[in-house]
């Protein structure tokens, strides 16, 4: 369910999942990476809702206060996410597991060691291919 401020009017998705994904970027690139999700997502009646963090797609600039600039509580209160996919390899500047509390989550393109516990996470070894 979502609230609309301006209208005052509550939005409601019957027998629709929601996911949210954490994308660095909506460069072509990404894009293309996210296809299958998004394919996957439309034969399962999932709602997935991107959310950009760390790069300005235009300027392909890191932002250094990324995670600080995303307020991740308040984008769960909002969506109340089945799930969420975090895609980006750079510790620093992605969102930690304990952000989600016990919503599940999956890491995509971050190196496994770099995670604690239970987390999942898809990471693709260029060395071992």
């Amino acid at each position: 369910m979502l609230f609309d401020k301006t209208s005052g009017l509550r939005i409601y998705f019957i027998h629709m999942r929601t996911v949210l994904l954490f994308q660095s970027s909506f460069c072509q690139s990404n894009r293309d990476k996210f296809d299958g999700v998004y394919r996957y997502a439309k034969g399962q009646d999932w709602h997935v809702q991107a959310i950009q963090y760390g790069y300005a797609a235009s300027t392909r600039r890191p932002n250094a206060h990324a995670k600080e600039t995303i307020d991740i509580p308040a984008l769960l209160d909002l969506w109340h996410p089945d799930g969420c996919i975090v895609e980006g390899g750079e510790e620093f500047m992605t969102p930690q597991p304990d952000d989600f509390g016990r919503i599940p989550v999956v890491f995509l393109d971050r190196r496994p060691d770099t995670l604690t516990g239970k987390t999942r996470c898809v990471y693709s070894d260029g060395v071992s291919i």
